[in-house]
C-alpha cells in the first residue's frame, strides 16, 4: 500500500510541476505578446503622427510664415533698442561702481583726520591696498564701448591719484591735500558731464 501511495504522491508532484511549468509558460508568452503589442502600437503610433505633422493645408503653411517672417522684423526693430539699454546699463553700473569709490575716498578721509590711518602706513602694502580697493575692474569696463570706456578710466584714474594724494599728504606733502581738492573738483565735474552726455541718474 505504501507503494501505491508513494506512486500517487510521485504522480501528483508530477502533475503539479508540470502545471507549474505550464502557468510560467503562459506567464512568458504573455509578457512576450504585451511587449510585440507595445511596439508594434508605437511604431503605427508615431507613424500616424509624423504623417500627419508633414501634412499641412497651404493656409496654415502660409499662416505660420507669415508669423515667422514678422516675429524675425520684430527681433531686427528690437535688437538696436536692446544693444541700446544694455549700453546704458553698463554706464550706470560703471557709474555707480565710481560712487563707491567715492565713498571709500571719504571714508579714508575720515581715517586721517581721526588718526586712524598713520603716516607710517602711507607706503607699502597698505597703501597699494587701498589704491587696489578703487580702481574699476575688467569686467565692468569690458561692458562698455570705447568711448564710454575711456570716460570712466578718466575717472577712476582721478579717484586714483587723489588716493595717492592723501597719502602723500600723510607722509608729510601737505600740498597734496590741495591737488586732492582740485581733483575732486575735476572730478564731479566730469562726472556730471559724463551722465549728462549719457543720460544716466
Amino acid at each position: 500500500m505504501t507503494d501505491l501511495r508513494d506512486q500517487q504522491l510521485e504522480g501528483n508532484s508530477e502533475v503539479k510541476n508540470k502545471d507549474d511549468f505550464h502557468k510560467i509558460l503562459k506567464v512568458v508568452g504573455l509578457v512576450y505578446a504585451l511587449v510585440i503589442v507595445g511596439i508594434l502600437g508605437w511604431y503605427f503610433l508615431s507613424d500616424d503622427i509624423e504623417y500627419t505633422g508633414t501634412k499641412m493645408s497651404p493656409e496654415i503653411t502660409a499662416n505660420e510664415t507669415k508669423v515667422t517672417e514678422n516675429n524675425g522684423q520684430d527681433k531686427a526693430v528690437d535688437a538696436p533698442k536692446k544693444q541700446a539699454q544694455n549700453a546704458k546699463e553698463a554706464q550706470q553700473a560703471a557709474v555707480n561702481r565710481l560712487m563707491e569709490f567715492e565713498s571709500v575716498l571719504k571714508s579714508m578721509a575720515d581715517d586721517i583726520n581721526a588718526g586712524s590711518i598713520t603716516p607710517g602706513m602711507a607706503t607699502g602694502s597698505f597703501r597699494t591696498n587701498k589704491v587696489q580697493q578703487i580702481t574699476i575692474d575688467n569686467e565692468t569696463l569690458n561692458k562698455l564701448d570705447t568711448a564710454s570706456r575711456t570716460g570712466i578710466q578718466d575717472m577712476n584714474n582721478l579717484q586714483k591719484e587723489r588716493m595717492n594724494a592723501m597719502f602723500d599728504g600723510l607722509r608729510g606733502n601737505t600740498s597734496r591735500y590741495e591737488d586732492g581738492g582740485k581733483m575732486y573738483d575735476l572730478f564731479y565735474s566730469k562726472l556730471n558731464q559724463y551722465k549728462s552726455t549719457y543720460g544716466l541718474q
